[in-house]
């Protein structure tokens, strides 16, 4: 007896395939659905420390960018002074970011008044802002030189705090008298996301008195990292599985068949 139906198949090969054959096709479209959701993958987690001390300051700068590992750039700006309007300068050495100084003989740019933009004074410096140039967590800081915490807490020389602030919201605070150089590495209450557009501000609330002479505050460095987001994993497990369940279709189809 002639097989009609095999007849037509090979005389029409645009006929409608069996259903063994659309359960094949589809059990490979699921293993090349994995295999792109493999392939997709994110790249592994990093983790780096972005150094302040690196590539000491030039005179009358107002900004000042420095390079981590995995293309990190952290870039400071400096506030502008009240009464001109104008950024101050900022000012790094082999102990990093200067943040803060008491008295009006703290020389060199460290610490300019919040009052002046390029000279130096009483008052502390206030704020300065920093921004990184992709999506990051920030871990924590280090200390570079720290004797603001030397200042008797009183009416006139009060060494204050360091506060940090992410778009105007605060999310960390050190009183200088609780942290120190050497290397520790102050991890912030939680890891802090960040992206870009984003504005960290660093704010020393501390009032400069003149008693003692020549205290400063250096920022030395910060640990940032990057933790790729899950999905493109779960992605990778769902085709697996649909690919496994039409495996399983196939092989009963082709049971029946026989």
């Amino acid at each position: 007896m002639i097989n009609i139906a095999s007849r037509s198949a090979k005389l029409n090969p645009s006929a409608p395939k069996s259903g063994l054959a659309r359960v094949s096709a589809l059990a490979a479209f699921g293993l090349g659905a994995a295999s792109l959701a493999i392939s997709a993958a994110p790249a592994k987690a990093f983790q780096t420390t972005v150094d302040f001390s690196a590539s000491p300051t030039v005179s009358n700068q107002t900004s000042r960018q420095f390079n981590g590992n995995f293309g990190v750039q952290a870039t400071f700006s400096n506030a502008k002074a009240r009464i001109t309007g104008l950024a101050k300068t900022i000012d790094n050495n082999s102990n990093g970011i200067c943040i803060a100084k008491s008295s009006i003989t703290r020389t060199g740019p460290c610490g300019r008044s919040s009052l002046l933009p390029n000279t130096d004074g009483i008052l502390s410096q206030g704020t300065i802002e920093l921004v990184f140039n992709q999506q990051l967590n920030l871990d924590g800081f280090r200390v570079g030189q720290n004797d603001m915490d030397q200042i008797a807490t009183n009416a006139l020389n009060n060494p204050g705090a360091l506060n940090f602030k992410l778009n105007g919201t605060q999310f960390a605070t050190y009183a200088y008298s609780t942290i120190s150089a050497g290397g520790t590495l102050y991890k912030f209450p939680s890891s802090i996301y960040y992206k870009p557009g984003d504005i960290i501000t660093i704010e020393n609330t501390g009032f400069s008195g003149v008693i003692p002479a020549n205290r400063s505050f250096y920022l030395k460095s910060m640990d940032v990292g990057y933790t790729p987001a899950p999905l493109p994993v779960l992605a990778t497990a769902t085709a697996f599985g649909w690919s496994r369940r039409l495996r399983s279709r196939v092989r009963s189809a082709k049971a029946v068949v026989q």
